[in-house]
């Protein structure tokens, strides 16, 4: 084991020599280089790169959304649309993103806890799998109407108002 330890130890110390002594040969090259290409105009060439948030988050988020609307069959968009309109945060959040929220935290809640139950046994592991991922995946739609129902009083009998308008449009026109 000792010897191992040693025989690494000697490699890193060959390594950091090697570096040393090259460092000069390798900032005179690079300094060539730079000189050599002063002055020139490059063009930007090939598609224009695509950021971090289109390239990966959007379609990993649109996917989660997917899954999550074939989970839940009877949840659809356009109503948690309408519930995010009725707790307010209809112009924050869109409905996809809600939805992949949801199957995030889900997938995040099994991972989470499978880690805490697999300390004691396989079956706690599954349990504690399926309670954290059960909250993970309704514990958005809980803060969504947590936050509807911090609302003041008339803000929030407005929302209603207009949620069981466009709920039931029939019966409200029915009364006026």
């Amino acid at each position: 084991m000792l010897l191992i330890l040693g025989l690494m130890l000697l490699g890193g110390a060959v390594f950091l020599v090697g570096e040393v002594a090259t460092l000069p040969a390798r900032q005179r090259q690079s300094s060539v280089r730079r000189a050599a290409t002063y002055g020139r105009f490059r063009l930007p060439g090939g598609p224009p790169q695509l950021r971090f948030r289109e390239r990966v988050l959007a379609p990993a988020s649109s996917s989660l959304a997917r899954l999550v609307l074939k989970l839940n069959p009877r949840v659809t968009v356009e109503s948690v649309r309408m519930k995010l309109l009725s707790a307010g945060l209809a112009n924050k959040i869109q409905p996809n993103a809600f939805l992949a929220l949801k199957g995030a935290a889900a997938a995040g809640g099994l991972f989470f806890g499978f880690l805490i139950g697999v300390g004691s046994s396989p079956t706690s592991a599954l349990l504690f799998a399926a309670v954290f991922g059960l909250g993970g995946f309704f514990g958005p739609d809980f803060v969504a109407w947590r936050v509807l129902l911090a609302c003041p009083l008339p803000i929030l009998a407005g929302l209603l108002a207009r949620f069981a308008m466009r709920t039931f449009p029939a019966r409200t026109q029915e009364r006026a």
